[in-house]
């Protein structure tokens, strides 16, 4: 009896031993971002966790990113046709107050319908995906296999509201926990500032150039341009636009550099980013 007590007592030690193993691994499995935001002159700290053992490829970019300074001073926008979420990763403004663009290299997406096993976190207020590309045959909607929407570059989009509709579809790799009173007054702040129209001005994005897909980390050979939309309109109108060379994508091409039209604030941007 007392040795079939000492194996008993043996094998509750293991267990234990090992269940405190795998819970400390995936501790370290989950990354922390702090994140300080500026809303309308107010500034805001966030933390953004990174489940890398959902999304290891995406988050050890992300990573990468944050430490060399990739996000310092990104503009945190809207893209104007989807009003419930917010973006942030590749407009900037530069020294002259130009909004200037910041591209990384292709990320391959880390979710099922990609024939990658990879997160299954649904995108939602207080998630954070990876905002992709399409090709223009493609629709949100419909997965190809083999085609170039399954990619993403660094730049984030950040859900204000439900969104199921992109759950297996984009890689979500992130949760900024609204349970944290700090982290909801900054998402909350940052959502606000789009509610006024007032409060942000409206551009158009277009490229312009000839595609080459040989230069994907190059924007395939397109110059990225931007202009407010007002004065966009007036500048379809001239013939310098006409002979701009103003990109369209086509077939195989991505839509994503297509002409858009995006809300920035100057004062709602993230200022900095550390890992922790």
């Amino acid at each position: 009896m007392k040795r079939l007590i000492k194996k008993v007592s043996c094998l509750v030690i293991a267990l234990l031993m090992c269940f405190a193993t795998i819970s400390f691994a995936g501790c370290e499995k989950i990354k922390k971002l702090e994140v300080k935001v500026l809303a309308n002159n107010a500034e805001y700290t966030m933390e953004v966790q990174l489940y890398c053992h959902l999304a290891p490829k995406t988050c050890e970019k992300i990573i990468e990113y944050a430490e060399a300074g990739y996000y310092n001073e990104a503009l945190i926008y809207k893209l104007a046709s989807y009003s419930s979420q917010l973006m942030v990763g590749d407009l900037k403004l530069d020294s002259d107050s130009n909004v200037i663009q910041e591209i990384k290299p292709e990320i391959k997406g880390e979710f099922e319908k990609n024939g990658v096993v990879g997160s299954d976190l649904v995108a939602k207020k207080g998630s954070v995906g990876l905002w992709r590309t399409w090709q223009v045959a493609d629709s949100s909607t419909t997965f190809k296999a083999n085609s170039s929407y399954d990619t993403g570059r660094a730049t984030m989009f950040i859900p204000t509201s439900d969104l199921s509709s992109y759950n297996g579809y984009f890689c979500n790799f992130a949760v900024i926990d609204l349970e944290n009173s700090a982290n909801l007054r900054a998402l909350d702040a940052l959502s606000a500032v789009f509610n006024a129209v007032t409060n942000y001005r409206e551009y158009t994005v277009y490229y312009t150039g000839d595609y080459d897909a040989n230069k994907a980390d190059e924007n395939y050979g397109l110059k990225f341009n931007i202009m407010l939309t007002d004065e966009y309109s007036e500048y379809k109108k001239t013939e310098e636009y006409g002979e701009a060379n103003v990109f369209t994508a086509e077939g195989n091409q991505l839509a994503c550099y297509n002409e858009y039209k995006v809300n920035i604030s100057n004062n709602t941007k993230i200022v900095t980013v550390k890992v922790k």
